[in-house]
């Protein structure tokens, strides 16, 4: 499974940089050996499968649907259900946290004779929300929450517009969950108006700073195409062939929209793999559901690794 991106995962792509300065570098030939060298290699402990991967965004975007209405309960005075609902949340935040997938990263550092060896574990905890999730319970709120804060911050009106222009959905689901602890303790104490106040801050803080949104045009024929091999790989399933022609068709169109707009070597295989896709359009058959089904889910993971999927496959 590869992560490219961390804004993940669903499950989240990730990815490790070290970059070394200084003008006593620059003075150094080219031809000259380097005092010191530094690798990192980063691999996943284990894979997720596209389904599995689907429920952890759904379980990412449901934690946002019960903030929401813990929040309703707060203003409504209705601590109890305000507390149900953050019990959900975390419930939900607990069984993200347990899916999503751990990572070892092996550390080598050298320099003149000396060694560094380190490897650790790690677990990004940011996942994607996909495109088929319900956009009027999940994220209408927070952008309406997204919104306020921008215009208490004295954001211009188009600024805040284009600040949630966007492609891609991620939740950090390490930082909903603290802010839930925090919610949770408070409510757990006398219930005042000052303790709902504050209790509702502490969730308002997952809406606005929990939740990012991000826009990169070449992004949407991927998203466009991802959602498309969803669709056709479900009806795949249900044997309405026809229908599925017409998906894997709308997914090959977005893919020829990618190809253009990406470099020359990422292009041929976006070529190739459009083929592929046409090719099954063209000639997919009733009864042929398996073996159809397998090839959408592993172009469906390709399409994902390039988006920057939270927690891609091997593929």
């Amino acid at each position: 499974m590869n992560k490219q991106h961390l804004r993940a995962a669903a499950i989240l792509p990730f990815a490790l940089a070290l970059t070394f300065g200084g003008s006593a570098f620059a003075q150094k030939s080219s031809t000259q050996k380097s005092n010191i060298t530094a690798d990192i290699n980063t691999q996943p402990d284990e894979t997720l499968s596209v389904k599995e991967r689907t429920a952890v965004s759904f379980a990412a975007g449901r934690i946002l649907v019960h903030v929401q209405q813990a929040r309703r309960a707060i203003a409504a005075d209705n601590v109890e259900a305000a507390k149900q609902n953050l019990q959900k949340a975390m419930t939900l935040a607990n069984i993200v946290e347990s899916a999503l997938p751990t990572y070892t990263v092996a550390t080598n550092i050298e320099a003149n004779g000396m060694s560094y060896k380190d490897t650790r574990k790690v677990q990004p905890l940011v996942v994607g929300l996909y495109d088929d999730l319900d956009k009027v319970a999940i994220l209408d709120p927070v952008m309406a929450a997204k919104k306020e804060a921008a215009k208490k911050a004295g954001i211009p009106p188009t600024t805040i517009e284009l600040l949630l222009d966007y492609s891609q959905v991620t939740l950090n689901v390490a930082a909903a969950k603290a802010r839930l602890e925090a919610a949770q303790k408070i409510l757990d104490n006398k219930n005042n108006s000052g303790d709902l106040e504050a209790a509702d801050q502490a969730l308002t803080l997952i809406q606005t700073q929990a939740v990012d949104f991000s826009y990169v045009s070449i992004d949407i024929p991927l998203r466009e195409a991802r959602a498309n091999l969803l669709l056709a790989r479900n009806l795949v399933q249900q044997e309405r062939v026809q229908d599925a022609r017409f998906a894997l068709m709308e997914a090959a169109d977005a893919l020829q929209k990618y190809q253009s707009q990406v470099g020359d070597n990422r292009a041929k295989h976006v070529s190739a793999l459009r083929q592929e896709i046409s090719s099954l359009a063209e000639n997919i058959k009733q009864g042929g559901a398996k073996n159809a089904e397998d090839k959408i889910t592993q172009w469906w993971n390709q399409v994902d690794a390039w988006f920057g999927g939270t927690s891609a496959m091997q593929g």
